[in-house]
């Protein structure tokens, strides 16, 4: 059992929800609409969490603002329908809420298609602070939006959990001072995780009622 907890901070992709056909779908009408090649579905899963003009990048340096208005303008239009929660999530932010924990969420999604997805999945009012990847100055792996989201749920980052897909999720929990809890469910492959030492690791976002009851 961990101790000590007082406020618990999510990633989405990978960690409550799986909108990974969507996301591909998402990408590759950006590329097309840029004249691109579409990508490997396999490949543009690996990306997911982690922010969309980075990955861009690595398609097309010059054309990264268009391809990232036609991944928003598709993922208005589809993203909701393509995403499901993963087994667990509802049960875990239940429990984290009947327990007394504050929750937080923080994403690479930008608002308006986050909220989409959130309000689309009825998960929208499980969270006390929700922070997107248009509301940060930096993202994960820095640790600015983790000691921002823990101030806001009223604890200290040695009280907050991190819990996410990524190892990014596990870099910025060790730079603000957090835990860090790994879940194998999404993105990085467990060997992966396992070379950043998170504090925790499990296998799906469920697990986690087991490390805090």
């Amino acid at each position: 059992m961990i101790k000590g907890v007082k406020a618990i901070i999510f990633d989405l992709d990978g960690t409550l929800i799986d909108a990974s056909d969507g996301v591909v779908e998402c990408f590759n009408y950006a590329l097309k609409e840029a004249g691109l090649k579409p990508a490997p579905a396999e490949e543009i899963k690996s990306t997911i969490g982690y922010p969309p003009k980075e990955v861009f990048k690595r398609y097309s340096k010059s054309k990264v603002e268009f391809l990232h208005r036609k991944l928003l303008k598709r993922a208005k239009e589809v993203m909701a329908e393509k995403s499901r929660l993963l087994p667990g999530a509802r049960e875990t932010l239940e429990f984290c809420h009947r327990n007394g924990f504050k929750c937080g969420m923080a994403t690479t999604k930008y608002r308006e298609n986050g909220m989409r997805v959130l309000t689309k999945l009825e998960i929208d009012n499980c969270f006390d602070v929700i922070l997107f990847g248009d509301e940060v100055e930096f993202v994960k792996p820095h640790p600015g939006i983790i000691y921002r989201m823990a101030e806001k749920l009223s604890a200290k980052p040695e009280e907050t959990l991190v819990v996410g897909d990524t190892v990014n999720d596990v870099m910025a929990a060790k730079a603000a001072g957090a835990t860090s809890v790994s879940v194998t469910s999404g993105v990085d492959p467990k060997w992966k995780l396992l070379n950043e030492k998170p504090d925790y690791l499990i296998d799906t976002v469920g697990d986690l009622i087991k490390l805090l009851s």
